[in-house]
């Protein structure tokens, strides 16, 4: 196991005893006990931050080339300028 994933673990115990009426329950015998063992194990959280980091600048690579696509195609380009460049202002 790795150093990373050390796992903590602890027993926890604990005893239950039931007592009852026998007059009203006669069923059980007047008197219940009960063990229960438990394990309990402590794991350390995942670091996310890497995650969060490279999700992040992938995003914001994907959004510079999409824009940059955009851009080579003509999308932001805009025919105002192209309708001051004519004499009359009357798009061809």
């Amino acid at each position: 196991m790795s150093p990373q994933h050390r796992l903590h673990k602890a027993l926890l115990q604990s005893w239950a005893r039931v007592s009852f009426d026998v007059g009203r329950y006669h069923n059980m015998g007047g008197r219940l006990e009960l063990q229960l063992q438990t394990e309990l194990e402590h794991t350390e959280p995942p670091n996310l931050l890497p995650h969060i980091l490279g999700g992040s600048l992938g995003g914001l690579v994907l959004l510079a080339l999409l824009a940059m696509g955009l851009y080579k195609v003509g999308f932001f380009r805009r025919r105002y300028k192209e309708l001051m460049d004519t004499p009359t202002g009357d798009p061809q």
